[in-house]
């Protein structure tokens, strides 16, 4: 909460550009993208002394909204440019790699450099191994005389791979036997002499891709048979239908979020949202990811609303399996619905895939579930979605929930700002 209302005060930081690499894409598994700047040797001192200035004699006050650590890092080129405007930046939300589109409008960026998490190196070297291979490797990773014994440099190079997770993931705090075994591992793999497997992996992703993070949605179609007209306004970030291009499909993110419906002669305002994320994290033999949802909403649409405005909470946990262009995730948890009066708690599963076709399509299917009064009541739905521009795109979708015979059908415009 501090950081959404300036409480906390930022401080700029020198150090060794390889530790942050190891932090973010070592301990905590992120995918990243580097981008080298263009610029001439005299902008770059003067770069280095402006910086070497603000180190030990400026602090900010952080928003982790809009003036965050990104949006700092512009300031300082305002300094080596005075001619050129950096921190006009449009929306209110400041992401990362909104800084990042507005260097690329300014100043000459190189063709971005992917970095692999390890997670996803160690993932693909177990893949691509033969299947006695993997065995061994399941059998010995933590094992030091089955180490010792293995002569397979593909198998050690995955077992080295792993402990060096583990020791970033545990910040160097690894037990006493799990530190030998890593340096264990490490000597027996130094003394094979056949070269390491040169791995790199690929992204056809480019972040510059990914649309503006505002949306607004205009759709027309039917409910239950009936025209209906909608308007929804999003804050942000990205959205189950939104488009894939530029964006790994790790997590949807929207929040505060408001729709408008007219039908049957009649505007009403049948839901707002708060925030819906859902996070996935892969899970494989080696990695046990869990991924979760939260949603919070008013609605008079939900499952149990019966036409009454009711507001409603979702948690959930579950498993997911994820590749670059596909995702596929199952989710169990509770549903609180409520209003003044009363409120029920329900179990419920979430279930749902999204691919991203070639052409800038996407498709989607999605299933929600829960349990009450000893039935299943549910919707499910799958749509597709075309990207026509960056920021612009269309969706046809169609729903359908089963315990009123709910169906719905849309075709949609949405515009991101």
């Amino acid at each position: 909460l501090k950081g959404f209302m300036g409480g906390y005060v930022g401080f700029y930081d020198l150090k060794p550009y390889y530790i942050d690499v190891g932090i973010y894409n070592n301990m905590e598994s992120r995918s990243l993208w580097e981008y080298k700047i263009k610029m001439d040797k005299e902008k770059v001192k003067d770069l280095q002394l402006h910086l070497w200035e603000l180190l030990n004699n400026t602090g900010f006050t952080y928003y982790f909204l809009d003036e965050n650590c990104s949006y700092y890092l512009l300031t300082l080129f305002e300094v080596i440019y005075p001619d050129k405007t950096f921190t006009d930046l449009d929306g209110t939300l400041v992401y990362p790699i909104e800084t990042v589109k507005k260097l690329s409008s300014i100043l000459e960026l190189e063709k971005p450099i992917y970095r692999a998490p390890i997670k996803d190196k160690i993932t693909y070297r177990y893949e691509n191994l033969k299947k006695e291979k993997r065995k061994k490797f399941l059998e010995i990773y933590d094992d030091k005389k089955g180490i010792k014994e293995t002569k397979d440099p593909f198998v050690l190079d995955i077992i080295n791979d792993y402990w060096k997770y583990e020791n970033y993931k545990e910040k160097t705090n690894l037990s006493e036997r799990e530190k030998s075994i890593m340096n264990f591992a490490l000597k027996a793999r130094a003394k094979l002499i056949q070269d390491s497997e040169d791995l790199e992996l690929k992204s056809k992703k480019d972040p510059q891709d990914i649309h503006k993070t505002g949306k607004l949605t205009v759709s027309t179609g039917l409910i239950k048979d009936k025209g209906a007209a909608e308007l929804m306004l999003n804050s942000g970030y990205h959205g189950k239908l939104d488009s894939e291009k530029g964006i790994l499909i790790k997590s949807f993110i929207d929040f505060f979020g408001i729709k408008l419906r007219y039908t049957n002669n009649e505007l009403s305002i049948p839901e707002y949202t708060l925030v819906n994320i859902m996070a996935l994290d892969d899970f494989n033999l080696l990695f046990k990811g869990i991924s979760w949802h939260v949603k919070f909403y008013g609605s008079e649409d939900c499952i149990l609303c019966n036409g009454r405005y009711k507001f409603v909470g979702e948690g959930m946990l579950g498993l997911s399996k994820i590749g670059e262009d596909s995702s596929f995730w199952v989710l169990g948890g509770l549903n609180s619905t409520s209003n003044d009066k009363s409120q029920l708690f329900s179990p419920a599963i979430k279930f749902g895939s999204k691919y991203d076709l070639k052409n800038n399509l996407s498709f989607l299917i999605d299933g929600f579930y829960l349990s009450r009064n000893s039935k299943v009541e549910g919707t499910v739905s799958g749509g597709v979605t075309w990207g026509i521009k960056k920021n612009f795109n269309v969706a046809a979708t169609t729903s359908y929930r089963n315990f009123d015979n709910d169906n719905r059908s849309f075709i949609s415009m949405r515009l991101n700002f």
